[in-house]
């Protein structure tokens, strides 16, 4: 029989498929099925962070989140990013 320790212990593991149900219902909430506009776009990235980081810490996981949202129009254009954490 698992313990409370062991229980205590799942509470506390990082579960992806959590995060990605966040994530996703973030980008549903804010983006729809509205269409392109880069009027629009500073607004629509900040909301759908502002919107996962709350709902991540909602959790009470015992992390830190780094949350990055890119939106573009569908061109054909390549995209390059990058990024380096350090703690």
């Amino acid at each position: 029989a698992p313990t409370a320790a062991m229980e205590d212990e799942g509470d506390m593991e990082f579960t992806s498929d959590q995060v990605n149900d966040v994530v996703k219902n973030a980008i549903t909430k804010n983006l729809g099925s509205n269409p392109y506009s880069k009027d629009r776009v500073s607004h629509w990235t900040a909301s759908i962070i502002d919107d996962t980081l709350k709902e991540l810490a909602k959790m009470n996981k015992p992390f830190k989140y780094v949350v990055t949202c890119i939106i573009m129009q569908k061109s054909g254009a390549p995209m390059h990013t990058g990024i380096a954490l350090l703690w």
